[in-house]
């Protein structure tokens, strides 16, 4: 009875490891999907009004994210000057340390 508790245990294991690997399949081929479908696009039909569409949307993008993110992110008190564990700028720069 204790080996068949045991395997049990080491199928859940295996179970979120497998969920692991097809969530990183997952984000690779949306990544493909998407750029399959830039490539696909037709630059000769865009017309003026869609260039200046697309660029209103992107700045938008932009400006929501900044201020729907950045914002309550330094709100709350966030180093911006570490990012995932490293400096962004030498501390050389900034007048100190040797």
């Amino acid at each position: 009875m204790a080996g068949v508790s045991l395997e049990g245990a080491r199928l859940r294991l295996a179970r979120k490891d497998f969920k692991e690997g097809a969530e990183y399949l997952r984000i690779i081929f949306a990544s493909i999907f998407f750029v399959s479908l830039g490539v696909l696009v037709d630059f000769k039909a865009m017309e003026l009004n869609i260039l200046w569409f697309l660029l209103a949307l992107t700045l938008m993008g932009i400006l929501t994210k900044v201020l729907g993110c950045g914002i309550p992110a330094k709100l709350m008190g966030f180093d911006f000057e570490r990012l995932h564990g490293h400096r962004l700028r030498d501390d050389s720069e900034r007048g100190g340390g040797p």
